[in-house]
């Protein structure tokens, strides 16, 4: 199977900080919710947190959710990476008892306590170590989100297959899982208008469906035409001056139809 680090290192995302007001104000109670492992108070703030974010958001982490295995680990990176999926959990009930473990808020004592004590396993402030620890912990039900930044998992990338908008120790059914991710993107691909910052969320689904392009020539078995088609789309409605995205996509293709 294929390893995507080198696509996927292109793609990182990081998300821009909300301006101070009420929902930051909503996001540190759901926060401090979330460290004091407050169900209650997670569940009644979950539904002003899923207000927050837009409805192309919304599908992304749903996506993330149900093309994850049930009562997973899901490694997030900051909190607008791990915010989304905790309220759609709650409010929506998609994927309640996969566990959703958040990078940045394992530098807060309290939660790497918490966290530390229900896997009985030792973490650290350092994301690479935590990761390796987890991966240890329960290597095919641990699920490192592709939000992540890579150089977080740079030195054992090569051990992770990407199966959608995560990243696991397992390559099984790695086509299928593939495949259902671009089934879902292409239903909205052409009619979807993006914002600067759903722009890089949504740069995560170029891996995947490269990875599937990718697999689909080497299978020989299987009209890349259609595939390609969309993934240019997307890699237009993702386009901005900075990461001149279209254009790399583009030099991908030409080198994998070599």
């Amino acid at each position: 199977m294929t390893h995507l680090f080198k696509i996927i290192s292109i793609f990182f995302i990081s998300f821009n900080c909300f301006t101070q007001s009420n929902s930051e104000t909503i996001k540190n109670s759901f926060k401090t919710a979330i460290i004091n492992q407050d169900i209650s108070q997670q569940k009644k703030l979950s539904k002003k947190i899923i207000t927050l974010y837009s409805t192309n958001t919304l599908f992304y982490y749903q996506l993330l959710l149900n093309t994850t295995a049930k009562n997973a680990i899901i490694i997030t990176n900051g909190i607008d990476d791990t915010y989304p999926l905790i309220a759609l959990q709650q409010t929506k009930n998609i994927n309640p008892y996969t566990k959703i473990i958040s990078l940045s808020l394992l530098k807060n004592k309290t939660y790497l306590a918490y966290i530390q004590s229900e896997f009985s396993i030792k973490l650290s402030e350092d994301e690479t170590y935590n990761i390796k620890q987890f991966l240890k912990y329960k290597a095919q039900n641990v699920y490192v989100s592709t939000t992540v930044n890579p150089k977080y998992y740079k030195s054992f990338s090569s051990t992770l297959f990407l199966n959608g908008l995560t990243l696991n120790k397992s390559s099984s059914q790695q086509i299928n899982k593939l495949n259902n991710v671009w089934i879902k993107i292409k239903n909205i691909i052409y009619k979807i208008n993006l914002s600067d910052n759903e722009k890089l969320l949504y740069q995560n689904f170029l891996p995947p469906l490269l990875t599937l392009y990718k697999l689909n020539l080497e299978n020989q078995q299987f009209d890349n035409s259609s595939l390609k088609k969309d993934i240019l789309e997307l890699a237009n409605k993702v386009n901005n001056t900075q990461n001149n995205m279209k254009q790399k996509v583009k030099q991908i293709l030409i080198r994998y139809d070599r």
